[in-house]
């Protein structure tokens, strides 16, 4: 179970019009088995993303942008590669089948199988893909088609992020933004955080390769407050030892690329490989 406020602590800046259509729905999800707290905390982060922090249900950009990324007369033989890709023949489709919902439907073909398994005409009526009911449907089953259950139910969480960005992107993209809700939704629903089976604690994501190296944008305030913290509290304990509070900064400094280097060269490829 998650509510209205939980949603809010997970992206402080999102519109309660589309996180109360999620909660008005909830039930959906609950139906057709993202029913535990780590399904939900998967799901929640997943959709916070792609919905950028629960802002929009409809992609950004305009007709110019949409012909040329999925239009089957757009300019480049990318944009007309990707155009087949999705199904879309006939001037017009990439605007007109343009990423909406929860995780982005786009194409003609998408439209058209997402719309036969929740009932919908959406090859007819592409806009009814944005409504709140048909949003979290659509999301559904889109989650429930490629099995990620099985992979939010695994033991080692950090890997399962991944392994389910690779399965809803095709690739890795945001994946950063992806970690930082997904603790948030950790968080909120009380979920263990585990790297290789060992449970992390809240104050150790960044080592356990949670986030280091960008929380993304989800996550820049709480590492600029953190940061300025850091260097308050090395400058304090320097000027009390009779250092330079540069020197310490700096040591500190030395002391955080050394810790980085051995994450990203040892910790990062033993965790993190899916």
């Amino acid at each position: 179970m998650f509510t209205l406020s939980d949603l809010k602590k997970i992206a402080p800046t999102g519109r309660v019009s589309i996180m109360r259509g999620i909660v008005d729905n909830r039930h959906i999800l609950f139906d057709a088995g993202i029913n535990t707290p780590k399904r939900l905390a998967h799901f929640l982060a997943q959709a916070a993303h792609e919905t950028a922090g629960f802002r929009t249900l409809e992609e950004y950009g305009g007709s110019a942008y949409f012909t040329k990324m999925y239009d089957p007369f757009a300019p480049s033989a990318r944009g007309r590669k990707r155009a087949k890709r999705l199904g879309n023949t006939q001037r017009g489709d990439g605007a007109r089948f343009h990423g909406r919902g929860i995780f982005q439907y786009t194409g003609r073909y998408n439209y058209r199988v997402g719309g036969r398994a929740i009932g919908v005409d959406l090859e007819r009526y592409p806009e009814k893909a944005s409504l709140p009911v048909n949003s979290v449907k659509l999301a559904v089953h889109y989650w429930n088609s490629r099995g990620l259950n099985r992979y939010a139910d695994r033991a080692d969480t950090a890997a399962a992020v991944k392994t389910i960005t690779k399965r809803i992107n095709g690739g890795y993209n945001g994946l950063s933004d992806r970690r930082e809700y997904f603790r948030r939704a950790c968080k909120v629903l009380g979920v263990e955080i585990k790297v290789a089976g060992k449970s992390v604690t809240s104050s150790n994501v960044v080592k356990a390769g949670m986030g280091l190296g960008g929380f993304g944008l989800a996550g820049i305030a709480e590492q600029v407050s953190s940061g300025r913290q850091i260097v308050d509290g090395t400058s304090a304990i320097s000027q009390s030892l009779g250092f330079d509070p540069v020197l310490g900064i700096g040591a500190l400094v030395i002391v955080g690329l050394v810790g980085f280097i051995v994450y990203d060269r040892w910790f990062k490829s033993r965790y993190e490989g899916v």
